[in-house]
């Protein structure tokens, strides 16, 4: 993944640490999103939408209003490398994370694999608000994927 400008994140002076907690003035900006929870309403969560980054890495938190804790819930942000709104083997990346732990991913061209390589961190908790969901991924991995 090169250094790109990601359109709606802010530049950090300092990065956030990725810890699963959003502390006051680590994140700015967020964008209020509704998950649709795969077209059922009783799915449907809100949830505030960080994206920021350095000279040298990408950061995106999630904070997700959901009342359950699930051992299933997966939270994943698929990154549109080429700017094409078209899945390309190889060409496209992921970070993942589920009750395994979390995953550096990229697009095998039919399902998302995971990278021999990975770059980055996350980390998650949740608590009495929901899930807080926190990544970390360099913008010059190295990745050939």
């Amino acid at each position: 993944m090169g250094a790109a400008l990601f359109k709606g994140s802010s530049f950090l002076s300092i990065a956030p640490t990725i810890n699963g907690f959003i502390s006051a003035n680590e994140w700015p900006n967020p964008i209020s999103i509704t998950l649709n929870g795969f077209n059922t309403a009783s799915l449907t969560r809100t949830a505030d939408l960080y994206i920021a980054h350095t000279t040298t890495d990408l950061y995106v938190a999630l904070a997700l209003a959901d009342p359950t804790f699930s051992s299933v819930d997966v939270a994943e942000i698929n990154l549109d490398t080429n700017h094409d709104h078209t899945a390309t083997a190889g060409g496209e990346d992921a970070l993942r994370y589920e009750d395994t732990g979390w995953s550096d991913l990229h697009w095998a061209g039919s399902d998302w694999a995971r990278d021999a390589q990975q770059n980055g961190i996350a980390k998650a908790t949740f608590g009495s608000n929901g899930y807080v969901y926190e990544f970390r991924k360099p913008l010059n991995s190295g990745d050939l994927n």
